[in-house]
């Protein structure tokens, strides 16, 4: 069994597997997909620290099977998303 992380809204998330949500997908320079991914909360930054939404990151490459509100699990080391996995 995968023990999820919570995302933070000041401090740096810790290295581990996160429940995630893709908020974007943005065409990146050179081709490729940008996925801009947060936690599983409603999309309203302006009110983060009262209804709990935290950007985790974002990750560049080719994602032809995900789409925009789709809920995945990435995997976080050092900072920087290294892996989208389908929350199937």
């Amino acid at each position: 069994m995968m023990e999820f992380k919570e995302a933070k809204l000041i401090r740096s998330n810790e290295d581990g597997y996160y429940q995630s949500r893709i908020e974007q997908i943005e065409i990146g320079w050179g081709g490729g997909e940008v996925l801009d991914i947060s936690n599983r909360k409603p999309n309203l930054w302006i009110f983060s620290l009262f209804n709990g939404y935290r950007q985790i990151g974002w990750i560049k490459g080719h994602f032809p099977n995900f789409k925009e509100g789709q809920d995945v699990i990435v995997k976080l080391k050092k900072g920087k998303i290294v892996e989208v996995i389908d929350d199937k």
